[in-house]
């Protein structure tokens, strides 16, 4: 879901880029040549402003676009380049009092917390294993006796 709907009135050039740029995998970019320093800067700004507008919707994905000027190996075109940066790793160390030391992924808590808060919502089985792609053996136990 693209949620377009946000600038049905305005859309423009600059629009349509940044409806490519939120559909972008992370660590993948775009290149986007331009005439001069003036159109340069002028896309780059109007972008941004779309990023800031989009920070309202979802500041997740807008948090992980960067938008900034680029320049040709030879010097010789100038482009705008838009990159949808990876996420860094939720993953800490932990080492117990005997000195075992196991990686902890911060990610699973978030899922697990999703997870409980939908079972305590009543939401039923086969839609809750839809939305999170899926269940662990281990959460079906847990959560549902199968």
């Amino acid at each position: 879901m693209l949620r377009l709907s946000f600038w049905r009135s305005k859309m423009s050039y600059e629009t349509e880029i940044f409806a490519k740029l939120i559909t972008l995998k992370e660590g993948c970019s775009y290149a986007i040549p331009v005439t001069d320093k003036v159109a340069q800067t002028k896309l780059r700004r109007k972008l941004l402003d779309l990023k800031d507008e989009y920070m309202s919707v979802d500041p997740v994905c807008a948090g992980r676009m960067l938008i900034e000027r680029a320049i040709s190996d030879n010097k010789k075109k100038l482009f705008v380049k838009i990159t949808k940066r990876e996420v860094t790793p939720m993953k800490i160390i932990h080492k117990d009092a005997n000195g075992v030391v196991r990686e902890v992924s911060l990610e699973d808590d978030r899922q697990r917390r999703r997870l409980d808060l939908m079972v305590r919502d009543g939401i039923p089985y086969d839609e809750v294993e839809e939305l999170m792609g899926g269940l662990t053996e281990e959460e079906r136990r847990i959560y549902y006796g199968k």
